[in-house]
């Protein structure tokens, strides 16, 4: 074996990432790619913004994926706000690296998460130059209301502070109401209305 297929051989091993790298570089880019093509449909394609923020609410419906199977997986019986808690965090600790998950309210009728460090997708928002034109908070916060009814019908999701809209970190709750809650994508609009406005332009194309 020749000295080449030595170094041949070692290739794979030496740029090889361990598992939680290649967790970070996937996410990363495939959040790049997604935000990209936003790019493209709202000022390329021409549908402009607001249109391109409005289906990316929709999209939240169902809410975060595996946020509900996450509960069967850690044997979660609560049907209350504590449900949340941990679907919730799950998805924040492990969907998006390096964010950080503080739990600040528990009990029954009311929970509540404080969260900081990097949202990685607005991290890359900003890198694309589009912090401004695309609106996250309420396709993030609406899928956070989403899956609730499928947890229980009496639980809602309501965000008062948001990175995305200049805030120092997010901060969300949720509350279990004495009636049902209507969990539509276009009707959830107690998870969002609570924060300060968007300051992004309707005619920036």
């Amino acid at each position: 074996m020749t000295e080449f297929d030595k170094d041949k051989d070692d290739i794979i091993t030496k740029v090889q990432l361990t598992p939680a790298e290649q967790y970070v570089y996937s996410t990363k880019y495939w959040v790049e790619i997604y935000l990209k093509w936003c790019i493209h449909l709202a000022e390329e394609v021409g549908l402009g913004w607001e249109k391109v923020n409005e289906e990316l609410q929709k999209s939240s419906l169902g809410g975060w994926p595996m946020a509900v199977e996450n509960l069967a997986r850690l044997n979660i019986e609560e049907k209350d706000a504590r449900a949340w808690i941990f679907a919730e965090a799950s998805t924040g600790v492990n969907a998006w690296p390096g964010y950080i998950d503080e739990v600040v309210e528990y009990s029954p009728e009311r929970t509540s998460i404080k969260g900081s460090g990097s949202c990685v997708v607005l991290d890359i928002a900003r890198k694309l130059g589009i912090e401004g034109k695309i609106d996250l908070f309420p396709w993030c916060a609406t899928a956070a209301d989403s899956y609730l009814g499928k947890i229980n019908p009496k639980l809602r999701f309501v965000q008062v502070m948001a990175m995305c809209r200049g805030d120092e970190y997010d901060l969300g709750y949720t509350e279990l109401m004495d009636h049902e809650v209507d969990h539509e994508v276009t009707s959830s609009k107690h998870a969002y209305e609570q924060a300060r406005p968007f300051q992004g332009s309707k005619e920036k194309k």
